[in-house]
């Protein structure tokens, strides 16, 4: 798949995702081509359905964690991103992203113990 362009990334994914419909990768290229392009709520469907069809893996949870924060829902933000944590705990960017997000709620405590719980 390319990743050239947003809207040619959107475009394949969509095409493997009509022959393979839960195909992950795919829906992770789509989801994160709508997110580069802010159409938000198309973006939230993808990882939305990533969340529904993988619920063990992070990479659904790190996405919504993602886009909320690009929509500057801070609360969202954290919660997704400490569920992709749960998940995989080693997951150093939804680590950095969740010490951000507590940093820049000036919630240093809440940023220490982030840190503190990871590493």
């Amino acid at each position: 798949m390319s990743s050239s362009s947003p809207s040619l990334a959107a475009r394949e994914s969509r095409a493997v995702l009509s022959l393979r419909p839960s195909e992950l990768r795919a829906l992770l290229i789509l989801g994160n081509s709508y997110l580069y392009q802010r159409e938000f709520e198309k973006s939230r469907e993808s990882f939305e359905t990533i969340i529904r069809l993988y619920p063990q893996n992070p990479e659904g949870y790190y996405r919504m964690g993602l886009l909320s924060m690009a929509r500057e829902q801070r609360e969202p933000a954290i919660e997704y991103l400490q569920k992709a944590l749960e998940i995989d705990p080693a997951r150093t960017e939804a680590l950095t992203n969740l010490v951000i997000l507590h940093v820049l709620g000036e919630d240093f405590e809440a940023a220490f113990a982030a840190c503190d719980d990871h590493m």
